[in-house]
């Protein structure tokens, strides 16, 4: 009896010994994982290295912890914040913001979403329109960004336009717009012409 008890003890040292060791090699794994995506994604964000491929971009985003992805969110909203005027950086920031969409973390779009609606309203309910110093319309990013959140989430296609015609009004963003993937394969799929923003007319059906 004391011998079946002995060997049960041994087995049950012997399972949690297995399952340390394999919780200390998931975690070394996790740790290289969350790296790779994070060096990525700093090489992405600075203007002097090459942009990455974004399918490995998009991988390792994926593919890294929750924790992660939400630094990366955090890092990548901070960048756009402080080069919303150079259309070539807002160019980089935005496979991020793709990457962040296609997993659990895609739930930051909605939050972006909700935070920027709540933005605009707050601005219009001034009655009046704000410009920026050199006179022109200010704080037109917040539609820029709801319509990039609304489009990677199958938002109403109206809505999309109605912001994309505010956005364009500042031509930094009108160029992103007209040549940024996240629009040219949204209108493209839509019939959308991106530089009137109109949408075509579908073709009548042919008679039975």
């Amino acid at each position: 009896m004391a011998g079946a008890a002995s060997w049960t003890a041994l087995a049950n040292l012997a399972k949690r010994i297995d399952h340390a060791e394999k919780t200390a090699e998931e975690a070394a794994t996790e740790k290289e994982i969350d790296a790779e995506a994070r060096e990525l994604v700093q090489l992405q964000l600075d203007d002097e290295e090459e942009p990455q491929d974004e399918a490995t971009l998009e991988a390792a985003v994926n593919n890294a912890s929750r924790a992660t992805r939400f630094e990366v969110f955090k890092e990548a909203r901070s960048f756009r914040t402080k080069n919303w005027e150079k259309p070539e950086s807002m160019l980089r920031v935005i496979p991020i913001f793709r990457a962040l969409i296609d997993n659990a973390a895609g739930q930051v779009f909605h939050r972006n979403h909700a935070q920027l609606s709540r933005a605009i309203a707050l601005r219009d309910r001034k009655g009046t329109e704000l410009v920026r110093s050199d006179g022109s319309p200010a704080f037109l990013m917040y539609e820029f960004n709801r319509a990039i959140c609304a489009i990677e989430l199958g938002l109403d296609d109206k809505a999309i336009l109605a912001d994309l015609t505010v956005a364009r009004r500042r031509e930094s963003l009108r160029k992103l717009i007209e040549k940024d993937t996240v629009f040219t394969g949204w209108a493209k799929a839509h019939g959308v012409d991106l530089e009137t923003l109109r949408m075509s007319e579908p073709s009548a059906s042919s008679p039975l």
